[in-house]
């Protein structure tokens, strides 16, 4: 008897928890949550084991427009879920009248259902951002919200309450890395690493977005694209000052042990050495449409004997025009190729979210090169 009591007792709270998480599932307007938290390959997400996400378009959740969801993963089971709302990079007018309405409108929800909100702090070291926080037996809320910038509602499992990081941890996890191991090479003479993506979508946020990546490949997960935008005074069309970002990103990279060193402009003894180590290098260029065009080329029809690629018509191609300024750019070089005289470099891009390197040739680097590159590293 008290076995099948027990029993009884383990089937009802199941279907309660169930019973909540349709509830949320009903207000959010989409099925996310599921009892087991976790998650569903069918879903297609782009990105890599530990972030999946996607652009949305014309699409209503909790009632409001939003503009992006990230999937935050172990292995399958999900340990957070963020519901970008709006933003200043993706919406184009009325942002501060738009962000004040999303935050009131997400608010008096959750406050309703569960009651007033406590609060918590995201984020590692020195960079934490406050948010409010509501917690029920089977779900975790934490509304996170810039005045300026943007409005995101962090969803976590009941068992997943997140911690804000210590300068400590973040410094314990990124001195366990091994970063000589990232590095591949193939016979054709490729030297290269593979550094998680970050889409910046149709918004001038290549700056955040490229360091939001340097970071994750740091193993700090808990900084996104758009607090740094904040952080940064990013602009939806003008984008972000390279040189600014560097200044107020320093103390961040510092507090948890990496450091960032303005280099100047790109030399292959330099590139060789960072990767060697295993450290992307931050570049700065005008990714114009004749660069973008050689790029590509370049990329697709690269194959055969090292040296007598090295010889092609696209590596060997005369850049006669200057390139146009409007076209300012800033991505990473993850490679180099010493035998055919070429580097690798990898955009925050949809187009590029496999994660693969794309390969210019060096000659043409130099020539679209804005003369500044940073290095980060531990």
């Amino acid at each position: 008897m008290k076995r099948f009591c027990i029993t009884l007792l383990l089937v009802a709270s199941a279907l309660s928890a169930r019973a909540s998480l349709e509830k949320w599932n009903r207000w959010i307007g989409y099925p996310m949550l599921n009892e087991a938290w976790r998650y569903d390959e069918k879903m297609h997400l782009r990105g890599d084991e530990k972030i999946r996400g996607t652009y949305l378009r014309n699409q209503r959740l909790c009632g409001l427009e939003a503009y992006e969801i990230k999937y935050h993963l172990d292995g399958e089971n999900i340990t957070a879920i963020d519901l970008v709302f709006c933003n200043k990079g993706d919406a184009a007018d009325h942002v501060h009248s738009q962000i004040a309405q999303a935050k009131k409108s997400l608010r008096s929800y959750l406050n309703r259902e569960i009651g007033a909100p406590g609060s918590m702090r995201l984020g590692p070291a020195s960079f934490k951002n406050k948010a409010d926080l509501w917690q029920t037996d089977d779900v975790i809320f934490a509304l996170e919200v810039d005045a300026g910038d943007y409005v995101i509602l962090h969803v976590y499992p009941p068992y997943a309450m997140p911690q804000a990081e210590t300068a400590y941890d973040v410094r314990q996890k990124i001195d366990a890395l091994d970063l000589a191991a990232r590095v591949n090479r193939n016979d054709f003479g490729d030297v290269y690493l593979i550094v998680p993506q970050v889409d910046q979508g149709e918004k001038g946020y290549c700056v955040p977005a490229t360091y939001n990546r340097v970071l994750r490949y740091y193993g700090i997960d808990s900084i996104g694209m758009h607090q740094l935008a904040a952080l940064f005074h990013s602009d939806r069309d003008d984008g972000t000052r390279s040189f600014a970002a560097h200044k107020k990103v320093s103390p961040l990279f510092h507090s948890v042990g990496l450091s960032i060193k303005k280099k100047g402009d790109i030399a292959l003894p330099a590139i060789k050495k960072a990767i060697d180590n295993g450290t992307p290098i931050i570049w700065t260029l005008y990714a114009d449409e004749k660069y973008e065009d050689i790029r590509k080329r370049n990329t697709k029809q690269r194959g055969g004997a090292p040296r007598v690629w090295r010889k092609n018509k696209i590596t060997k191609s005369r850049i006669s025009s200057k390139p146009k300024e409007e076209y300012a750019h800033m991505c990473l070089i993850v490679g180099y190729n010493l035998l055919t005289d070429e580097i690798a470099v990898s955009n925050s891009w949809a187009s590029e979210t496999d994660g693969k390197p794309t390969w210019i040739p060096f000659r043409v680097a130099k020539k679209y090169s804005q003369g500044e590159s940073y290095l980060c590293e531990p």
